[in-house]
């Protein structure tokens, strides 16, 4: 599971960069984030769990305000 995360993060980070399949990006960035909030969380990390609850934070609030067209006028993925 350890050599996982890091490539899940990558494919992530360069499809949210590229705006590619980006509802998408955005949902597995949150889901991945909620994964490892729960195992640090497990440990009782509370310093590293805090800081991870701001980029949850950040995912919902992205997810929450992206358009659901964008200004081209075709749809997002």
């Amino acid at each position: 599971m350890g050599y996982v995360i890091p490539l899940a993060e990558l494919v992530i980070g360069v499809l949210i960069l590229t705006g590619f399949w980006l509802r998408w990006a955005v949902f597995a960035g949150g889901v991945l984030m909620g994964a490892l909030l729960f195992g640090v969380t497990l440990k009782q990390d509370w310093d590293t769990a805090g800081t991870q609850m701001v980029y949850v934070l950040c995912f919902y609030f992205l997810l929450r305000h992206l358009p659901d067209k964008p200004e081209n006028g075709r749809e997002l993925r």
